[in-house]
């Protein structure tokens, strides 16, 4: 846990299946959600999940436009 980066964050990420947006988002907020803990805990000085847009999936209506759907991803940059 004290190892994990940015980098390794975003390539965990990028492997996930992209058909799967709602499984991806959730994943993403599940490891957000540990390693914010892990912060609080004092058990890590920063949390290395920011990716932005991460915890929002983004999925086709059938008319094709692109929509959001789940939760929010605040404060990442």
């Amino acid at each position: 846990m004290r190892n994990l980066t940015r980098a390794d964050v975003k390539v965990w990420f990028a492997d996930l299946n992209p058909q799967t947006p709602r499984v991806r988002a959730k994943a993403y907020a599940l490891l957000r959600s540990i390693m914010n803990g892990a912060v609080d805990d004092q058990l890590i000085s920063a949390d290395p999940v920011h990716i932005r847009g991460a915890g929002a999936a983004r999925e086709e209506d059938r008319a094709g436009h692109t929509g959001r759907a789940g939760g929010t991803d605040r404060g990442d940059a």
